[in-house]
């Protein structure tokens, strides 16, 4: 998934948390869920949860595992 493919009405419904937001749109087009994603970059469906609700950044390493998905 590419999470770095973000616009700028992504960053306006994000509230500051693009990544997330990305993350969420990119999950839901590819009819994935939080647990399927979890599965793939070794983190649980909490994680990416709380990712996509902005209170995890992003780091470089969870960036390398989503361009993998």
């Amino acid at each position: 998934l590419n999470i770095l493919d973000y616009n700028e009405a992504d960053s306006k419904r994000g509230g500051g948390n693009m990544y997330g937001t990305v993350l969420r749109r990119e999950r839901l087009k590819h009819n994935l869920t939080q647990t399927e994603i979890g599965k793939k970059i070794g983190k649980s469906k909490q994680w990416v949860s709380e990712f996509e609700r902005g209170n995890i950044r992003l780091n470089i390493d969870i960036a390398v595992k989503l361009a993998k998905v």
